[in-house]
């Protein structure tokens, strides 16, 4: 007898354990949140701290999918955040990522939350804040007296009321017509009078009242809507650790959009190829310019609408540009090295796309030669079949939020610049990459060209010679590759292959631009100053400033009391490459020695094996490098004259072309015209 009480004690107190409903044990952190488990809704609600009158408007979006998950917007007259949440089976995982004042913060709960909201001094309204209006879906395994009726709002309503632990009470107020069940799921006020029954009691109790507005079932994608908002970097987020897709190409093409804080938005298309470190970028209007860069060299090109062609340095904040002067496709794209996965949201530029998003978090970051405190970097790609830039995804869009801190220490958003893709792929043909990556267009400005045709043979193959002018485009990579590395130039000189097929050899034409100049490409200032005022000096003297730059110094002393000094930088360590850049004069030589080594293999049949190839003369199809003949120089461009004297600037009607002008100005006997 006495061993089926003790067995009937112990199951009864089991069940206790099991469903702390029984006794009012279970905490409001601890309950399952298993009201209204079908049902997306949207809840708006106020929080009203009786003691000191203080108001939090909440509005929540509760996602009742697996998992569960929602956002919370809190706002006071001080202050405002946002709350997310996401947790499966119902049951809290006691983890909320909180956005205020620029920043995102982890809150953990262990008896108590681990932070205060800003603006809040009291850990009951702490709780109830973070818990949001659906913390009346943790309800439903309480017990409940009945209470009185009492007037709410201009409603007479009735109420029921429960206590935890005896150290918070909980009063509900719902409409007279509904029974207790559904009440309970729809309370008009919801009225707290103690403390967190999590924990021990410590001062005086708080009374808050939960007045409960609206709740509205919906049919929108709110999984999709209660995700982290992007753009203000935390330290984990929600949905799992879902890696970055990788690249899949060295070489890519896509044009974007670029809207910066401003709202100037300017379309650019790009072509790069990191392998060869050189990238073409231009902006797709009707006179804008272009520029040609490689950034193996250290060099600009700045290829204008009406024809010119500039060299220039390379600058920290060129496109795809890392610390050490390299180009990087993952750096073009705006990829950090480290992305945590945020989750699926409809994005905000195309109404109704849905894209997955990925973010990075750097402090103290660098960018186009600013230094900021904070840099959130936001990714958004779509779900794709392809597999081209990236294995699964294509890429839609991109951002770049740059933080300060001001005298407060809090984050402010300083600069803003958001990147949309229109096209973007990698699997352009070879050709297409190859025009668009050369200095063709800088050809006839940069003044020399040199034209030499190799002769090319293969061997233990009958018929290769035929076979191979199937495999023309194949053929010119692989053989430009070859010659590239075996030349050690850079790769936007090679402007022009072209093959020739002959019955026992193959001849290529190769067209090669010549070196830019050091001096055009390192950076430079001008100083005068005393050559005593330098406390070491090592003079070079030589008949330029290039030749000097080609031995090894950047000044020459003239003697006199005050110098010109032309101080030349190198910021990314390329005078060392530049110089040992072949110009046009030495190349042929320099190929002499080397066109044996210029091989490469080929498969022109698939059952056979690979064909090689290889250089066996190079002969000079243009006696050294001559200057091209330009009919005119160019003095000045986007230049206005302060006015027109009828003598060195004269207005000549009817002119609407520039031989016109010529012809006009050549023959005018006033005007001073030097042969």
């Amino acid at each position: 007898m006495r061993n089926q009480i003790l067995s009937k004690m112990f199951f009864f107190i089991l069940l206790l354990l099991l469903n702390c409903s029984i006794i009012n044990c279970t905490s409001l952190v601890g309950s399952r949140a298993t009201g209204h488990s079908n049902t997306n809704r949207i809840i708006r609600a106020s929080l009203t701290d009786k003691d000191t009158g203080r108001v939090w408007q909440m509005q929540e979006w509760v996602y009742s999918g697996s998992p569960r998950a929602g956002r919370i917007e809190i706002k006071s007259d001080e202050n405002e955040a946002n709350v997310f949440y996401s947790y499966t089976n119902s049951m809290d995982n006691k983890k909320r990522l909180v956005i205020h004042d620029n920043e995102c913060d982890l809150y953990n709960y262990d008896l108590k939350w681990d932070n205060l909201l800003p603006g809040v001094n009291k850990p009951l309204t702490n709780l109830i804040l973070l818990l949001g209006p659906s913390v009346l879906d943790r309800f439903s395994g309480f017990d409940w007296a009945n209470g009185n009726d009492e007037t709410i709002r201009g409603l007479s309503m009735h109420s029921v009321s429960t206590d935890l632990e005896s150290k918070l009470n909980i009063t509900l107020f719902y409409e007279n017509n509904l029974n207790q069940m559904n009440g309970i799921q729809q309370p008009s006020q919801i009225v707290f009078t103690g403390h967190n029954p999590d924990t021990l009691v410590e001062g005086e109790g708080e009374t808050l009242i939960l007045d409960i507005y609206l709740q509205s079932q919906t049919e929108q994608e709110l999984d999709k809507l209660v995700q982290v908002t992007p753009g203000f970097g935390c330290p984990v987020y929600l949905n799992g650790d879902v890696a970055f897709p990788e690249l899949n190409s060295v070489k890519i093409h896509f044009i974007a959009a670029e809207i910066n804080e401003y709202g100037t938005k300017v379309i650019k298309e790009y072509h790069a190829d990191e392998s060869y470190q050189a990238l073409r970028q231009a902006q797709l209007s009707k006179f804008d310019d272009e520029k040609l860069i490689d950034y193996s060299l250290g060099a600009v090109y700045l290829i204008t609408h009406y024809g010119g062609c500039f060299t220039s340095s390379i600058k920290s904040s060129e496109p795809g540009i890392d610390e050490k002067g390299s180009f990087s496709i993952a750096r073009l794209l705006w990829l950090p090295k480290t992305l945590k996965y945020l989750g699926e949201i409809i994005f905000e530029h195309r109404s109704g796309y849905n894209v997955h998003v990925w973010e990075s978090t750097e402090t103290n970051r660098e960018v186009n030669g600013e230094t900021y405190d904070k840099v959130v970097t936001i990714q958004y790609l779509s779900s794709s079949y392809q597999n081209d830039m990236f294995k699964g995804y294509s890429p839609v869009a991109a951002s770049m939020k740059l933080y300060r801190k001001n005298e407060k220490g809090s984050y402010y958003l300083a600069y803003t610049v958001h990147r949309d893709y229109y096209d973007s792929n990698s699997d352009l043909p070879e050709s297409e990459y190859r025009a668009a990556l050369q200095a063709i267009d800088c050809s006839q400005s940069l003044g020399k060209r040199l034209n030499l045709k190799f002769h090319l043979t293969c061997k233990d193959s009958d018929g290769c010679i035929q076979k191979s002018q199937n495999a023309v485009y194949e053929m010119r990579e692989l053989f430009r590759s070859s010659l590239l590395g075996q030349l050690g130039i850079s790769s936007i000189r090679v402007v022009d292959i072209d093959f020739k097929f002959q019955k026992e050899v193959i001849e290529a034409d190769v067209a090669f631009l010549e070196a830019p100049q050091i001096s055009e490409v390192l950076p430079y200032v001008v100083k005068y100053t005393r050559p005593q005022s330098i406390s070491k000096l090592r003079e070079t003297v030589a008949g330029s400033a290039e030749k000097c730059l080609q031995y090894h110094s950047s000044f020459a002393s003239s003697g006199a009391k005050e110098t010109s000094c032309y101080i030349y930088t190198d910021p990314f360590k390329k005078l060392n490459r530049l110089g040992r850049e072949k110009p046009l004069s030495d190349l042929h030589d320099h190929i002499l020695g080397y066109f044996g080594h210029i091989t490469f293999n080929m498969n022109l049949d698939e059952k056979a094996k690979a064909v090689a190839f290889q250089v066996t003369d190079v002969i000079a199809r243009n006696e050294g490098a001559k200057d091209q003949k330009i009919p005119f120089d160019i003095l000045y461009h986007d230049n206005q004259f302060d006015e027109i004297d009828g003598i060195h600037t004269v207005m000549v009607p009817g002119v609407n072309r520039f031989g016109d002008c010529y012809r006009a100005c050549s023959q005018n006997e006033d005007i001073p015209y030097k042969k």
